[in-house]
């Protein structure tokens, strides 16, 4: 009797070490999911902003007065809201 209890304990282990061994290896996936999804993010966020540049520097030289303005008219006005303080 005493050795089906022990032959029990054994199995017991066994599972619960083969049980740790599939949760090892499913966070290790799910890590390297995680990773390999935050890269695809990120390289859509660098390309998105590399064409948005592209596009706003091809602006400023089609148009180059109207971004001159621009850009005084900005300064312009954050220099009268901060001269107001």
């Amino acid at each position: 009797m005493a050795g089906d209890y022990d032959k029990d304990i054994a199995a017991l282990r066994d599972d619960f070490q083969k049980l740790r061994d599939d949760l090892a290896t499913l966070a290790g996936k799910a890590r390297d999911d995680a990773a390999s999804r935050a890269q695809a993010g990120a390289d859509n966020v660098r390309d998105t902003a590399s064409q948005a540049a592209e596009r706003a520097a091809d602006e400023l030289r089609a148009h180059p007065f109207a971004a001159a303005a621009a850009a005084f008219g900005v300064g312009f006005l954050l220099g009268a809201l901060i001269e107001r303080r």
